[in-house]
């Protein structure tokens, strides 16, 4: 009956690791002696690319409608705009004291 009580409970489960004894003696492992791996080097970004012709063209279309902008509008971020599109798009009072550029072509 005594040899059933010394068994462990669950077999498979793996056995608690022997005390540590001795003057510097403590329940952590020690500290790794290796140092660790320094990531590869990555290369710089390479430097955008200038816009396309057709990428060029396309801002000066307005960004409603996609018609031939007239003019940016520096408080809309540089927005483009057609006539009709800026108009529409700027009767409230706050709207109407935006900053403009015209597009030369």
């Amino acid at each position: 009956a005594a040899a059933a009580a010394a068994a462990p409970l669950f077999p498979s489960a793996p056995s608690a690791p022997a005390a540590p004894s001795g003057r510097n003696a403590t329940a952590l492992p020690a500290a790794p002696q290796h140092k660790p791996q320094q990531p590869p080097a990555s290369r710089p970004a390479a430097p955008p690319r200038p816009p396309s012709p057709a990428e060029r063209e396309m801002e000066r279309w307005c960004i409603i409608c996609n018609d031939d902008a007239v003019l940016w509008c520096n408080d809309c971020d540089g927005d483009a705009y057609c006539r009709r599109c800026f108009r529409e798009g700027h009767r409230d009072e706050d709207m109407r004291a935006h900053k403009t550029v015209p597009i030369r072509r």
